[in-house]
């Protein structure tokens, strides 16, 4: 295979994207029984015998590029019968109207719900949280919008700093690519704070997929990939204002506002404020549980389209201020009175552009260049732990595409590089890395019908401290009759390991790093198989059921180990076994008009060998399940949306060499979360109230000797459940429209 994969690489040279020359917007309805025309929200809109492809919002609009030579547009939504429209190559907007079918093996179907669907056009199984479904709940937050999604778990990093972590397949985040419309977003030293700088009201949409992704985006990932849309100032209207407020003293303003809209260019502004301005302390141990906070977000965007090329540009500046620890702690001089204090000042700039050149008539011939700049810089203390980190990243991606004879098989290759400076430094401890990986690669999709994809692919990267190293990747995607879609996925991922940054919330606590050896460069390969079945009847009512497994197996591993000793954090490279087994079905309803119900159930089985012996990882919760319901009537004025999410135990590390009194137990208690939102829809604003974590559940004793935050026997890292009780929320979403 791997001779197959070297042999694809040295036969291409360079890769890119066809982008289209102009965009078609229009609107998707249908006719009911009074003869009014009524809006259909995510109906599928795509280019015939292509993959450009879009899926209409809640008002039944859409707006989709244009390819070069392709006249007909078809619309496609559950129950109804597709139409084949064939457009002008002056058209700008177009209705399409599609009638009742009940003869459902004639419609072309993307397998989705309203909030949550899968699309059925990629090879990969990629699970998409639309807007409508970040706005079943407050999703301040990217690290907030995951709560009714049973792919990515979302909890507290500690008990201190605010910081949230994530896990895909029952590992750690860092496993996982995050990027933004294919662009790298957290990496690096923003890993761990980076999902709070993304705000809700900016986002499109998030696609998550598990596995390998496609090489074309990169070496990294290994257990999944999430990847953020953001809206996109063509498709919005001129003003959106969101304005939330809680109990918990926590307040935001999210304005975006477009700045120019037209044929050539087109430009938006996005703006978050937001803070934390009281002291909380539920439990009474003396320790706030929401550190105090300000946070400045701005991200502007713009557009240019002319008939061969599409250029994309833009920036991020955030300013992240936060202030936690003990109730008296005021200002670092309290250190000095052993009051424990938390205090951190981030600062993150990204500069990014996208450039697509179409080189003849095709949509399959042309090139595209990725690139973007980051910089971040993190200025924290924790107690007497002092942390500073800076990083200067550099990345770009050059890309080729076409097609040999015809459209059934595509060709992308190209060449990229990935360039890292990290400065570290750990009290007196400096921590140093410069990186640079160049790399070629090249991909083969072989789509002989509409049911059928196999892309095939390879990467060979020079890593400038590791050597070469090559990533192959394969996926399947064969539909099958009935609606049912089977997908498999083989491919190997690398990650360079940034252990300080990537374990910030060990640094609240009495540990102390011992670094063994020197860290070799993190490999895995991750096998996946899923099947996907839906059922679908009149009137938009469907039935969707997909079940997957994925087993990742690392060559080599960075171990982290917490377990050996209660006052260290031993690091050292793997030596034996670490593999992760996740399960997981999902069951999809839409028994009446309006109400979608989700449920999902997922089984995780990660170990890894430390000190010789093959253990469970800590905090990894083996049974989970989920229930989530959103209800809209009164022709959607209303919406009643809920979520109940079960966590199972999970093993805790190894705590009895410590006092009694400062001791865990094996496996954390078993407990269930609920959250739920009611909105009120009126012409130009939504209303809406929430409350989360409604049964009140906290974790006893989050903070280990909160009576002796200096002692060596304290640590705020042993969270493995919520850190706050109830809470509850309000807002406002006002959208001008044209």
């Amino acid at each position: 295979m791997n001779k197959i994969f070297i042999l694809i690489v040295s036969l291409c040279l360079t890769f890119a994207m066809a982008y289209p020359s102009s965009v078609l917007r229009g609107k998707v309805y249908y006719i009911n029984e009074q003869g009014d025309s009524v809006a259909l929200p995510y109906a599928t809109v795509f280019w015939e015998n292509t993959t450009i492809n879009t899926q209409t919002k809640e008002d039944g609009s859409f707006s989709i590029n244009k390819p070069h030579g392709k006249t007909n547009i078809i619309a496609s939504y559950v129950g109804y019968k597709a139409d084949t429209i064939a457009t002008k190559p002056e058209e700008e907007f177009i209705s399409i109207v599609l009638s009742a079918n009940s003869q459902i093996e004639e419609v072309t179907i993307t397998k989705k719900t309203e909030g949550n669907y899968i699309s059925v056009l990629k090879p990969m199984k990629t699970e998409v949280i639309s807007q409508a479904g970040l706005h079943r709940l407050a999703c301040c937050n990217l690290s907030e919008s995951f709560q009714s999604n049973a792919s990515v778990d979302v909890g507290f990093a500690d008990a201190v700093t605010g910081a949230r972590q994530i896990q895909m397949l029952g590992l750690s985040g860092i496993y996982s690519q995050l990027m933004f419309e294919n662009i790298p977003l957290m990496r690096g030293l923003s890993i761990v704070n980076g999902m709070s700088y993304v705000p809700g009201s900016w986002m499109e949409a998030i696609q998550i997929s598990k596995g390998t992704s496609s090489i074309l985006q990169g070496y990294e990932s290994i257990t999944g990939q999430i990847n953020i849309e953001y809206k996109k100032p063509e498709e919005e209207p001129p003003l959106f204002i969101n304005v939330y407020a809680a109990n918990d003293s926590r307040m935001e303003l999210n304005a975006n506002g477009v700045i120019v809209s037209g044929h050539d260019w087109n430009g938006m502004l996005m703006a978050h404020v937001s803070g934390n301005f009281n002291k909380m302390d539920e439990n009474g141990d003396s320790f706030i549980e929401q550190p105090l906070g300000r946070q400045i977000n701005i991200f502007n965007r713009w557009k240019y389209t002319s008939e061969h090329v599409e250029q994309q540009f833009g920036f991020r500046f955030l300013n992240d201020e936060k202030q936690g620890g003990q109730m008296d702690f005021n200002q670092r001089s309290d250190l000095d009175k052993d009051i424990y204090g938390f205090e951190s000042k981030i600062k993150n700039f990204q500069l990014y552009s996208k450039t697509g050149i179409v080189v003849d008539s095709t949509e399959y011939n042309g090139f595209g260049l990725i690139s973007s700049y980051t910089y971040y810089d993190n200025n924290s203390f924790m107690g007497y732990n002092d942390y500073k980190g800076r990083q200067h990243s550099i990345y770009a991606n050059l890309i080729y595409q076409t097609m040999i004879s015809n459209s059934s098989h595509k060709v992308s290759t190209g060449i990229s590089t990935n360039y890292d400076n990290y400065n570290q430094l750990l009290n007196d401890s400096a921590f140093k890395k410069q990186e640079f990986v160049p790399g070629l690669f090249a991909q083969y999709t072989w789509s002989p019908s509409d049911k059928f994809t196999a892309m095939a692919g390879s990467r060979y990267d020079y890593n400038s401290r590791y050597g070469w190293y090559l990533i192959p990747r394969g996926h399947i995607k064969y539909e099958l009759f009935g609606g049912i879609v089977l997908r498999a996925s083989v491919g190997r991922g690398m990650h360079s390991a940034e252990v300080i940054a990537e374990n910030l919330n060990y640094l609240v606590s009495a540990r102390k790093y011992i670094f063994t050896e020197q860290l070799n460069l993190e490999k895995a390969w991750n096998y996946g198989f899923n099947i996907t079945k839906t059922f679908a009847f009149v009137e938009g009512r469907s039935i969707q059921w997909s079940a997957d497994y994925y087993h990742t197996t690392f060559d080599n591993q960075v171990v982290v180990d917490i377990d050996a000793n209660p006052q260290s954090i031993i690091v050292y490279n793997l030596k034996g076994k670490s593999y992760s087994d996740a399960f997981q079905t999902d069951l999809n309803i839409h028994p009446l008009k309006g109400l979608e119900i989700n449920t999902a159930y997922r089984i995780n089985d990660v170990k890894q060998t430390v000190h010789g012996e093959l253990k469970s990882k800590p905090f990894v919760v083996t049974h989970r399940g989920l229930i989530s319901a959103s209800y809209a009537f009164n022709h959607r004025k209303w919406q009643i949306d809920a979520t109940t999410q079960f966590n199972g135990r999970a093993p805790l590390p190894n705590t009895s060499p410590n006092p009694a009194e400062y001791q865990l137990a094996q496996y954390s208690p078993a407990f269930i979360n609920v959250l739920a939102q009611v909105t009120r829809r009126f012409k130009h604003f939504d209303v809406y109230i929430g409350g989360e974590n409604l049964t009140n559940y906290t974790q006893k004793n989050p903070v280990i000797a909160a009576n002796a935050p200096f002692s060596n026997y304290f640590d705020a890292s042993m969270i493995w459940g919520p850190v706050m009780g109830r809470m509850f929320y309000a807002g406002i979403r006002y959208t001008l429209k044209d």
